[in-house]
């Protein structure tokens, strides 16, 4: 279900970001500062990774690390899921559905110009929380139901209709309908 939104019209064009020797307690006083759950770790203008609350939680606090002596490169993710401008933020939901993530920086080929948050879309678009919530319930569904072959149902990732037969193809699960269009 396109918006007619593209992510640029919805990111943010400055996100805050930090370097990579910066410690975790530095980082943590940052997003409290700026009220943001997620910093860019960047070296001059290259993107080197992203570190969220989540980072902070689950790798530093819970392994019991120093704040203040391990720095924003020891816990964050490197391995960053970017998305284009152009992309309608339908695309973003989809993405940030697939990967299990909240936060997407946003890069035109190698040069990152914004950054784009789960409640940047919904505040834009609050009617695609239903749809997000509908996705994710589909997917931990479908997680739970292993070895178990049936059609998938759910919303038609090309069109955003409902079917209860989904196929998956070119990375998208689609309707019958979308399927014959692109045959």
């Amino acid at each position: 279900m396109k918006t007619g939104i593209k992510v640029c019209d919805a990111m943010t064009r400055l996100p805050v970001s930090v370097k990579p020797q910066t410690s975790l307690q530095e980082c943590a006083q940052l997003m409290r500062e700026k009220k943001v759950g997620s910093l860019l770790i960047k070296k001059d203008h290259e993107l080197l990774g992203i570190l969220t609350e989540r980072d902070i939680v689950r790798k530093a606090v819970a392994g019991n690390l120093d704040s203040n002596n391990t720095c924003a490169t020891e816990v964050m993710v490197e391995e960053v899921i970017t998305i284009r401008p152009d992309l309608d933020i339908f695309d973003a939901i989809n993405l940030m559905k697939d990967h299990d993530i909240r936060h997407l920086p946003v890069a035109d080929g190698k040069k990152l110009v914004g950054f784009i948050t789960i409640k940047d879309i919904l505040k834009i678009q609050p009617q695609l929380f239903e749809n997000l919530v509908d996705k994710m319930r589909i997917a931990e569904e479908e997680s739970k139901m292993i070895n178990i072959q049936k059609p998938r149902e759910g919303i038609c990732q090309a069109c955003g209709n409902y079917d209860d037969d989904l196929i998956l193809a070119k990375g998208q699960h689609i309707c019958g309908t979308c399927r014959e269009e692109n045959a």
